[in-house]
């Protein structure tokens, strides 16, 4: 059948139909907190967060910005380098780029938020670890610079009879013993009030421990020597044939 439509009009109406394409995404769309690596994307959805301890602080970046300020911690998608929220909290350090606080080390602390690094413990004073405010070293023990969490036991022979020593107060009392951690001269500790030199030893200053005055049981009396009352810096003297001694020296046999 002849029709008179031009050509043209039924040409294109027996062309398929074209089907819009989306817009895609520029970099430009990248919003602040995020960057855009390349220069085009499928979608907003294709940007990236920005990295923990960086700044994204603009729109339209191809990467992050810059570093977190020392004293603050920047989690992913940062916007801004002194995040008001995220200050480092006292007990920890937050260095430059830091995309958490960490905890300041045994032996330093940390006393204020906003912090970039720790102190040393001062002498005579604990910092365990994460410490915000140094602890007073205490009785039976001293703490020299930088001190973790446990001060340093008195040695034997001597004794720490204060808080806050940075070293021994001195030499343990004449007559008497120190063993670890002695809180006086005369050698108190956290289990016993004193320790006096037992009746058969003998202590003089600086005494670790006891020192026997006989070496072995049933010595001869004669070629020994004796300590009869307990507390005592020497050894009292010498035995007089034929009396026998046991090994502690103050008992007759």
């Amino acid at each position: 059948m002849w029709t008179d439509r031009p050509w043209s009009a039924m040409a294109a109406r027996a062309r398929p139909a074209t089907t819009a394409q989306p817009a895609r995404t520029t970099r430009s769309h990248a919003r602040p907190g995020t960057y855009l690596p390349s220069a085009h994307a499928e979608s907003v959805s294709d940007c990236i967060s920005c990295p923990g301890g960086s700044v994204c602080n603009g729109t339209g970046l191809s990467a992050s910005s810059g570093l977190c300020a020392e004293g603050y911690y920047c989690a992913g998608g940062a916007v801004t380098e002194t995040p008001a929220s995220a200050r480092c909290p006292s007990g920890s350090a937050c260095p430059l780029g830091s995309d958490a606080p960490e905890a300041c080390a045994d032996g330093t602390y940390s006393p204020a938020i906003g912090r970039s690094s720790c102190l040393n413990c001062p002498a005579g004073f604990t910092c365990p670890p994460g410490a915000s405010t140094p602890t007073s070293c205490l009785n039976g023990g001293y703490c020299p610079d930088s001190t973790g969490a446990e001060c340093t036991d008195c040695p034997v022979g001597q004794y720490c009879d204060a808080p806050g020593l940075v070293a021994p107060a001195g030499q343990c009392e004449a007559g008497f013993f120190c063993p670890f951690g002695s809180r006086s001269a005369r050698g108190e500790t956290a289990a016993e009030s004193t320790s006096p030199c037992p009746a058969g030893n003998y202590c003089p200053g600086g005494s670790p421990s006891v020192a026997p005055a006989v070496p072995s049981r049933h010595v001869c009396a004669g070629c020994g020597q004796y300590q009869r009352d307990p507390g005592l810096p020497a050894v009292s003297g010498r035995a007089v044939l034929p009396v026998w001694w046991s090994v502690h020296a103050h008992q007759r046999l």
